[in-house]
């Protein structure tokens, strides 16, 4: 992932999107939490989900450390879970800030 760059990161869910009452996508770097994205956030068609990210998020990262993504929800029924953590490389720039 390029620093203040826009991705769209997607997942699949292991049930529909329609069964959540939270979902969050949390993005972090040694072991901190750098941004949190929330389910109004996201978009969402059966149990595929994705999230584009701004420049602003993506800038907050570092490159010299890959970043840490991860799922967790809240079900309609108070159920609670998680996905496991994937990693991506991020790729500095040479000049910083929003275009």
């Amino acid at each position: 992932m390029l620093r203040g760059s826009t991705p769209t990161i997607r997942f699949t869910l292991p049930f529909s999107f329609s069964m959540l009452a939270e979902l969050w996508l949390t993005v972090s770097q040694n072991d901190r939490e750098v941004f949190t994205v929330k389910k109004e956030r996201l978009t969402a068609s059966g149990d595929q989900v994705s999230c584009k990210l701004t420049q602003e998020e993506t800038l907050k990262l570092r490159h010299e450390q890959p970043a840490a993504f991860q799922v967790r929800w809240k079900t309609n029924a108070g159920d609670s879970g998680g996905s496991k953590i994937k990693t991506v490389s991020v790729e500095k720039i040479l000049k910083d800030g929003v275009i």
